[in-house]
């Protein structure tokens, strides 16, 4: 009799609902609206504290009454009224500043806070979020990579739990083993080449804003396409990979995968080779994200092997793909050459889709950086925004004498 209460008792626990509290930075993005998505077709599974957003105050408010969010917060003051009178109709509030979001942190217990937001900016959420333990569902590679040794310190502090977004790690991450990594032999990314795999070094000169921003597989924000069509994403991804899983730079391999199947692989000391293959969608490394450790169906159709016949893969060129040979070279390297590799690209990358400067001179700024700029240790994170800033100083000017 004592035992079937006990099995009753856990079937009852088994079965209850567990909502999660989250916060979803950077809901108007790409990433963002996959969440978003993902949250408004299952309400009852989440409850969603905040949506973030720096200035697209239009899409926020949409954002927050979609998904019944309890806030909405505007990271650009100047927006902030337009945002208000747009909820005050509503039960949604409206706040602005990080601030605002920081104290959220504080405030909040078993928080899952989704950092879907792009760009260098974003470090200071990671690093707040990691702060108060949070579960971290993470779509920005440039937090981890500018962070690099002084992210990875303050990351092993934390108890906080860091799920990635991005397909290539959220593969990964699926695919090792807890607490064996000494069994892996290699970590393997794919990158699909992006529109001008085909190239010459030299073609690429002739590259324009409209030809770069026409991504074949992928549907994605201006910036990260332009980083896939120059390969510095999957750059940053290496280096990502290597900080996230620490692994060194030499148990890493890309390969070149055009029909963007197979997101990544690892290969065990015995020879196995697991592999994370499913048909291009953000809606699976997000939906794991987000229900994880669960797992609950998406609007992507399983693989049907028999349809696709074979998958094709191709070493790197890394003459051809400088920006892999500069990824290893800085992870080699250490110190902050991660930083700079990713800010100069940052930078080089705004500066050509504002028609300032050329595709190709976005590797031009990137190589005069890393050869310009010398490594320096970073000891707080003060230390971290000064070197940020001045490695942004230095690609400023250097565009300016190429303009």
């Amino acid at each position: 009799m004592v035992m079937f209460k006990c099995l009753k008792i856990s079937k009852i626990i088994f079965y209850m609902k567990i909502t999660k509290n989250i916060i979803i930075i950077g809901s108007t993005g790409t990433v963002g609206q996959h969440a978003v998505k993902l949250v408004q077709n299952d309400l009852s599974s989440f409850n969603t504290l905040a949506v973030v957003a720096y200035s697209n105050y239009n899409g926020l408010a949409s954002d927050a009454k979609k998904i019944q969010a309890k806030s909405a917060i505007i990271i650009d003051n100047e927006h902030y009224l337009k945002l208000k009178n747009i909820l005050d109709v509503t039960n949604i509030q409206s706040h602005s500043g990080e601030q605002a979001l920081f104290n959220m942190f504080a405030n909040e217990k078993n928080l899952t806070v989704v950092i879907a937001s792009s760009g260098t900016a974003t470090i200071k959420y990671l690093y707040e979020a990691l702060k108060y333990n949070h579960t971290i569902a993470l779509a920005n590679k440039e937090s981890i990579v500018c962070g690099g040794e002084f992210m990875q310190e303050h990351i092993k502090k934390s108890s906080s739990k860091i799920i990635p977004i991005d397909s290539e790690h959220n593969a990964l991450y699926q695919l090792i083993e807890p607490h064996n990594h000494e069994n892996i032999h290699q970590l393997i990314i794919t990158a699909s080449g992006g529109p001008f795999v085909n190239l010459s070094l030299n073609e690429l000169k002739n590259v324009r804003k409209e030809d770069a921003l026409n991504h074949p597989t992928w549907n994605m924000g201006n910036k990260i396409t332009i980083d896939s069509a120059t390969m510095v994403n999957k750059a940053l991804e290496f280096i990502e990979t290597s900080y996230l899983f620490n692994m060194p730079y030499n148990k890493i391999d890309v390969l070149l995968h055009r029909q963007s199947i197979m997101h990544g692989a690892v290969s065990y000391i015995d020879g196995s080779f697991l592999a994370n293959c499913y048909t291009p969608s953000m809606a699976v490394p997000v939906a794991f994200a987000l229900y994880y450790p669960h797992r609950k169906p998406t609007t992507v159709a399983p693989l049907n092997l028999s349809e696709i016949g074979s998958l094709k893969f191709e070493a790197i060129d890394e003459n051809r793909f400088k920006p892999i040979a500069w990824a290893k070279n800085v992870l080699k390297l250490g110190g902050t050459y991660p930083m700079i590799m990713n800010v100069a690209n940052e930078i080089a990358v705004l500066s050509f889709l504002n028609n300032i400067i050329s595709f190709v001179q976005i590797f031009d700024v990137i190589e005069y950086c890393l050869n310009k700029i010398q490594s320096k240790s970073i000891h707080s994170f003060e230390n971290l925004i000064e070197e940020y800033e001045y490695i942004n100083k230095i690609a400023n000017n250097y565009i300016k004498g190429l303009s």
